[in-house]
């Protein structure tokens, strides 16, 4: 059973990719203006990023920072962090872009139940490559559109279940 946490501390879900440069910040963003959307009604949640390549420290890529500016999403302070067991262990969530992703955190010894494929959640469920989201480093600035759009849709589309999930953490 989960402890009743203090009404001050967020549900905290973090978002995962390689380098924390693209992605995985595009995602943090767009969850934080969603609940930012929500206003009041909102329980406390933080939204957070990092990456599994060990990056410290790196800004977001220019076509992140410039695809989430047009949507009104500021992520230029944005910086990356590695993704440590005591980081994963220190969330509620966590959300991976990618299926090798999740592999890095079931490998490091964090509990299934809190992992799942951003596409994929609340199911664990699915065709994993398939479901994964490519890593548009290197590539055009439509290859960051599409994954900003892919990211947009599937936060929009499970909202309500990171809603209910915050809120349960809070009256547990």
């Amino acid at each position: 059973m989960m402890a009743k946490s203090e009404p001050h501390e967020p549900y905290r879900v973090l978002y995962l990719c390689s380098g924390n440069t693209c992605r995985s910040p595009m995602a943090e963003g767009i969850l934080r203006k969603l609940v930012e959307e929500m206003g009041d009604s909102a329980p406390p949640i933080e939204s957070l990023s990092a990456g599994t390549l060990g990056l410290s420290g790196t800004e977001a890529a220019l076509y992140s920072i410039d695809v989430c500016a047009e949507h009104g999403i500021d992520i230029r302070s944005h910086r990356s962090q590695s993704a440590s067991k005591e980081l994963l262990d220190r969330v509620d969530l966590i959300m991976a872009l990618a299926a090798d992703h999740l592999h890095y955190v079931l490998d490091i010894g964090i509990s299934e139940d809190k992992v799942y494929l951003v596409r994929a959640f609340p199911s664990q469920e699915g065709d994993m490559a398939e479901l994964s989201i490519p890593d548009p480093i290197g590539g055009p600035r439509e290859a960051y559109e599409q994954v900003f759009f892919q990211i947009d849709e599937a936060l929009r589309r499970h909202m309500a279940d990171i809603v209910k999930w915050a809120t349960r953490k809070h009256e547990a």
